[in-house]
């Protein structure tokens, strides 16, 4: 999309300059300072949209870019209008009402309140401009231009008018650019920006053939446009072609990038439930346990408690506690500290629910008595005769692998159910990542697994394995990395700065060669132009050098005459000019002679006479 924009800006300010060129020679088509100045706010809009793209926003400045819409749809509304004389109140006044009530709507419906009311009505009235005033035109290729414009002009306000951002102004919420580009299968971007080109191409050869009234090919200057049309239209295929196999290069490089760090977060976080899972199943084994389950008192409890200790600390965990069969924490490693877990009753914590049935429990929460986050692994405690007699739990403390979460831009450690459970950003612990159900939400709420879950989604949709997401109008590219209890997974979000870097320095190179082009086209053009007006003089020179070298003789005596108006002798004047050439005429003494009926008797004659 950012080439688009890049292009599409190229064209319209190209199309500026030459609508201004066409003003200052006095071409009487249209009002060309406003057509002009109308595709300069235009270019001005689509830099706006190349500068957000390239930053990663997605919604970008919309206020700056609607009022760009605004004031250049208002300018070529003004062209239409003085094109066919309307009165300015009359003419207006409704489109105002109709803008206004687009504004009413936010910015998305001031923008189809733009297209309506002055982009598609300014477009079809200049454009019927056009198509009146072909005939004014001796060339054929000036006619053809004028056509290619008024085609350009009238297709490009039609097609503006149907692709504005969805709204709930008129039709915008079901005609829309999203609804458009679904229905053509390809970007609506794409489209306008061929027939921005369509109506670009009119003007450029007008501007070349309605001067001369000639084809392109009959003059010097025409030639040397369609040499600069072609220079363009490589150059931007190029630099398509070259910001596209950057991007993919570096899309690659970003994918590998991003893939790496989120198999790195996840082999982290497996490495810390592994170690509880390996620390619980140990624990529930110890012999020291046994005993204190099964004999009591106060020798096998200290025994109890310095194999929790132990193990708490090799294991490198938060808390190792022994709970009996109806959840109350008998023994914890914690046992002096103020949120001891001696006395505390879990019993309705899952993990407690599957070791007491024998299995292996397993679980992320935030502990009620602590306040922090945790992994709890728990396994049953069975006597030498088989029989359970409690469950051996530990917690290890996953905020440890914070800081290695905050080397991405967003990464998230999600629930089953889309509930953030670990995030660099604190803001965003306890919301959920994607849409829950409703019948879900009450079921969060009583668990008491989080503090609390806010259910105001961070993205529209789950997300599979990865993609292009939107958070607070910025983009990012996600991975999802399944980890931990069945259902958990790992979300690393990158910003596609490195990939947009890319293409912007792959687009910066188009537009150097496209302003170096442009630089080498004018200054071509300027000797070229130098040149026929010197070729005109020189021409001009010879033509009085010729005339200026022809004089009059008397076709009867001969006589010459000078450039004072005297008649002289063809010897003397001959001696004095010896580089004249000669045409006839009749000295005033041969008038008389041969014509005295029309001669004037008081005119003085001889050789000296005039």
């Amino acid at each position: 999309m950012d080439y688009i924009y890049f292009v599409g800006g190229v064209l319209l300010f190209i199309s500026s300059a030459v609508c201004s060129l066409l003003a200052r020679e006095g071409d009487g088509l249209a009002d060309w300072r406003l057509i002009g100045g109308s595709a300069l706010l235009l270019g001005a809009r689509r830099a706006l949209g190349f500068a957000a793209y390239t930053q990663g926003l997605v919604i970008g400045w919309p206020e700056a870019e609607l009022l760009c819409l605004a004031g250049a749809l208002f300018l070529l509304a003004e062209a239409g209008r003085r094109a066919w004389k309307f009165n300015p109140l009359y003419f207006y006044s409704p489109l105002a009402v109709l803008f206004a009530a687009g504004l009413n709507y936010g910015v998305a419906g001031g923008d189809l309140g733009a297209r309506l009311a002055f982009g598609l009505t300014g477009g079809l009235l200049v454009s019927y401009r056009f198509f009146g005033s072909r005939g004014a035109h001796r060339s054929a290729c000036a006619r053809r231009a004028v056509l290619l414009m008024t085609a350009g002009m009238a297709l490009y306000s039609l097609f503006s008018a149907v692709t504005p951002p969805a709204s709930a102004f008129l039709y915008a919420a079901s005609l829309n650019i999203v609804s458009v580009s679904r229905s053509l299968g390809f970007g609506a971007e794409y489209l306008s920006m061929m027939l921005l080109g369509l109506m670009g191409a009119g003007v450029w050869v007008y501007f070349f053939t309605s001067r001369d009234g000639c084809s392109l090919w009959a003059t010097r200057a025409g030639r040397t446009g369609l040499a600069a049309a072609a220079v363009f239209l490589s150059i931007f295929a190029a630099g398509w072609a070259l910001t596209e196999k950057t991007s993919a290069s570096a899309e690659r490089e970003f994918s590998r990038h991003l893939s790496l760090q989120a198999r790195i977060l996840a082999g982290r976080f497996a490495g810390l439930t592994l170690r509880a899972d390996a620390a619980a199943e140990a624990l529930s084994g110890s012999p020291l346990l046994l005993e204190y389950l099964g004999k009591g008192g106060p020798v096998s409890r200290a025994g109890a408690e310095s194999a929790l200790d132990r193990y708490c600390g090799s294991h490198r965990l938060s808390v190792c506690y022994l709970m009996d069969m109806n959840g109350r924490t008998l023994l914890a490693s914690n046992r002096g500290e103020p949120d001891s877990f001696v006395g505390k009753n879990y019993s309705f914590r899952p993990y407690f629910a599957a070791a007491a049935a024998g299995g292996r429990g397993v679980g992320l929460a935030v502990g009620l008595t602590s306040g922090e986050r945790g992994y709890y692994a728990a396994a049953p405690v069975r006597l030498r005769s088989g029989v359970m007699a409690g469950v051996a739990a530990v917690k290890i403390n996953v905020s440890d692998i914070a800081p290695e979460m905050a080397a991405a831009d967003k990464a998230f450690l999600v629930s089953p159910e889309g509930v953030i459970f670990m995030s660099a950003d604190r803001a965003d612990l306890f919301r959920t990542l994607w849409p829950v159900p409703a019948e879900r939400r009450a079921e969060l709420a009583s668990s008491r697994q989080y503090l609390s879950v806010r259910f105001d989604p961070v993205l529209p949709a789950e997300i599979a394995e990865g993609g292009r997401v939107a958070i607070d109008g910025k983009e990012f590219v996600a991975r999802r990395v399944l980890v931990g209890p069945e259902g958990w997974s790992l979300v690393v979000m990158q910003s596609g700065t490195p990939v947009h870097m890319a293409r912007l320095a792959a687009i910066s190179a188009a537009a150097v060669a496209a302003l170096l082009s442009i630089i080498f086209f004018v200054f071509y053009s300027l000797s070229e132009s130098a040149r026929d007006k010197a070729e005109e003089a020189l021409r001009l020179k010879e033509q009085v050098g010729s005339l200026e070298g022809i004089i009059s003789i008397c076709a009867s005596c001969k006589k010459i005459r000078d450039d004072k108006g005297y008649w002289n002798q063809v010897e003397a004047y001959i001696a004095r000019h010896p580089e004249s050439s000669f045409s006839h005429a009749l000295c005033p003494a041969c008038a008389r002679k041969l014509y005295p009926e029309y001669c004037d008797d008081k005119a003085g004659g001889g050789e000296g006479g005039k």
